[in-house]
């Protein structure tokens, strides 16, 4: 398992840090999604076999947010 750390903004409250990890969870190989919106932060825990940091990435900004390696 990788660990992703990451730097996400447009985060504003509770349900939008609920909705993206809804979406981080769905994809193949995520095992865990941790966010949060006071910190504009997330912790992503994955299999790189199933999936990669850039897939992950891709899936935060489609949902309308930015994120960045931490």
């Amino acid at each position: 398992m990788n660990t992703l750390n990451l730097k996400i903004d447009g985060m504003h409250c509770g349900g939008c840090a609920e909705r993206l990890h809804s979406l981080l969870v769905k994809e193949d190989g995520v095992e865990e999604a941790t966010l949060s919106a006071d910190e504009n932060s997330g912790k992503v825990v994955f299999g790189p076999s199933a999936t990669s940091e850039e897939n992950i990435i891709g899936i935060i900004e489609r949902a309308g947010f930015t994120a960045q390696r931490a």
